[in-house]
């Protein structure tokens, strides 16, 4: 009866907690989060990326960051060009001098503020600073997020590059690397920016399942990335057979996808967070608005009958 019973409540347990990210996923505007998102990324994630390949062509050499470039491309071939545009960014961002790494931190700083708004939008607790200044304070540690994932990919990374075979099975165990080393660095991450970028504080728990969910389906979905770039054909004649702005759309869709995860993901951590603390699962969208106090009653005549 117990080992019955236990799968239900598990399984009612999910449908519950599903049912709960739905309905703040609809009330809160999720899609229209996530587009803002992708807003922000538009400025800052470029420059968020050079930034960290100049470190680390500092650090470990430019040639090593090269080479890790080459063998990311491998990994998009196909009729948009991505393969010839990760090396072409990578060899000017590589040589860009000092100073335009630090113009590069004020877009970078937007991308910070966009992550704190979106958050924010969802968070319940109270703001303690502006949302602009909090975006401002947390740039570095989002520049160093992306520091430490170039140094990673450029150094003990680099010799996977190489591949495992031609067979299934190295194919097979090729897939299952780059997944778990896309997923590390992501769960990381998310770790912080949940944590850190919004006022809620979210407890452990519901901190580290939301991250390895999102974690999860963000490093599954950039596995089937590499094989939709592949495919798509004649993608540029939507846009007068511009290829640039066709690379600018299907990366802009690209990352609107993965934001719309990242979103979920925290949706996720609050309705876990807020089922352990037994609060109400809304937003700040949701609460009820405080109604004017009723205006007092105009005083009643003293006059009597006897009076007149």
């Amino acid at each position: 009866m117990t080992s019955v019973s236990g799968p239900r409540r598990l399984l009612a347990s999910v449908r519950e907690t599903v049912r709960d990210v739905r309905r703040l996923a609809r009330r809160s505007d999720m899609m229209v989060v996530a587009a803002a998102l992708t807003c922000s990324a538009a400025f800052g994630l470029v420059p968020l990326l050079a930034i960290g390949a100049r470190v680390a062509a500092w650090l470990l050499g430019p040639e090593r960051v090269q080479r890790a470039a080459a063998g990311i491309a491998q990994f998009v071939p196909g009729p948009l060009g991505l393969d010839a545009s990760v090396v072409e960014f990578t060899r000017e961002a590589v040589a860009a001098p000092w100073w335009t790494v630090l113009l590069a931190l004020l877009p970078v700083s937007l991308y910070a503020e966009g992550f704190v708004r979106g958050l924010e939008r969802f968070s319940r607790a109270r703001e303690r600073y502006p949302r602009a200044l909090r975006g401002r304070a947390l740039t570095p540690l989002l520049t160093l997020i992306a520091v430490l994932i170039m140094l990673l990919v450029a150094g003990p990374v680099l010799p996977l590059f190489d591949g495992f075979g031609t067979g299934t099975g190295a194919r097979l165990l090729g897939v299952f690397v780059a997944f778990n080393l896309m997923f590390f660095p992501l769960f990381g991450a998310l770790l912080v920016v949940y944590r850190l970028f919004a006022s809620t504080r979210l407890r452990p728990a519901a901190l580290l399942w939301s991250a390895f969910w999102a974690a999860s389906w963000l490093a599954g979905q950039l596995i089937g990335y590499t094989l939709a770039i592949r495919f798509i054909g004649g993608f540029d004649h939507a846009f007068g057979g511009y290829a640039p702005a066709a690379v600018v759309a299907a990366f802009s869709f690209f990352i609107y996808l993965e934001n719309l995860v990242f979103v979920g993901g925290y949706l996720l951590a609050l309705v876990l967070h807020e089922r352990r603390t037994g609060a109400p699962v809304t937003t700040t969208e949701e609460q009820p608005a405080v109604q004017p106090a009723a205006p007092p009653a105009p005083p009643t005549s003293t006059s009597t009958s006897s009076g007149r």
